[in-house]
């Protein structure tokens, strides 16, 4: 990652989106604090992330994790009243309260507490990160950062997952983090969106704005790829021709100039920076303004 910068509001649902890569996992796993940046810092609630034990363990009180893989987050060995009591207890709640505080966090996610005793193998996927997300809970943290939260479930699971996340966020005020390709995860859960390419920030903005106009070619490339459920609707539409480049190999430009067809000369010597856009938004591009509905393809863009 290079320069990058995101602010997160309290209640917010802020969205990270980009192919695969791109840095995404990367920038989650610095705020949460499981890797040092190697430059920069990052501010929880208006305290720095340390790196010292005892200064993430602070951390970890207001930021808590969701993980991509509901199976493999959760150890097989340990009930789930043992996988809730470890943060409970981290939290200082009393022993002997235990098992009334994991009652109410199953009961908040929307399963039985009755099955506190089972373990994680006895449970389908969207249970599992149902349990995921409990974990996360018991520390009552101000922030959950959500890896990937619905991209391991059953399609007819995920919107019963985002709709959970989304009545906690209302009940709890809670502020996620949503790392995601998944468009449609950010158009259901996100108040905000940044699209990041090989480790920068290219647009930001609301996810009404990103939706309903995109200043970056990226951005509206990735728009454009989001299949239509309509039979009126062609069954192609422009795509992004190529391959990523190699971030030790980019070296000046535009690091998307060699699969954007607006890409000029001044794409090829200057590497755009993050500017405003108007109001509350912004966009890392040369040629921002204006963008066509339906830019001409280059040849092999359509099968």
């Amino acid at each position: 990652m290079s320069d990058v910068s995101i602010t997160i509001k309290r209640g917010e649902a802020f969205a990270l989106v980009g192919e695969t890569g791109c840095g995404k996992t990367t920038l989650a796993r610095c705020v949460v604090g499981s890797i040092r940046p190697s430059e920069g810092s990052v501010t929880i609630l208006g305290r720095r992330v340390g790196t010292r034990r005892k200064e993430l363990q602070k951390v970890w009180r207001d930021v808590q994790m969701v993980f991509q893989d509901p199976h493999s987050s959760l150890n097989p060995k340990r009930s789930i009243l043992s996988i809730l009591e470890t943060s409970l207890r981290t939290r200082g709640v009393p022993r002997g309260r235990i098992r009334d505080e994991a009652t109410t966090l199953l009961q908040r996610v929307g399963l039985d507490p009755a099955h506190l005793d089972r373990f994680p193998h006895e449970f389908s996927g969207g249970q599992r990160q149902r349990i995921g997300i409990a974990r996360a809970l018991a520390m009552e943290p101000q922030l959950l950062v959500c890896d990937e939260p619905v991209s391991a479930l059953d399609v007819s699971i995920q919107s019963q997952i985002l709709n959970l996340l989304k009545s906690l966020q209302r009940e709890l005020g809670l502020s996620y983090l949503i790392i995601t390709h998944d468009l449609a995860v950010v158009r259901h859960t996100a108040d905000r969106v940044a699209v990041m390419y090989l480790g920068r920030i290219v647009e930001e903005a609301s996810t009404d704005e990103i939706f309903a106009s995109p200043r970056h070619p990226y951005t509206k490339a990735l728009l454009d790829a989001v299949p239509v459920p309509d039979p009126a609707v062609p069954p192609w539409k422009r795509t992004v021709l190529g391959e990523t480049p190699s971030a030790s190999e980019w070296q000046h430009g535009c690091a998307f100039r060699s699969r954007c067809p607006r890409a000029d000369e001044l794409c090829e010597r200057q590497l755009p920076l993050l500017a405003p856009m108007g109001a509350d938004r912004s966009a890392a591009c040369h040629h921002p303004e204006d963008l066509p509905e339906d830019l001409p393809p280059s040849d092999g863009s359509f099968p």
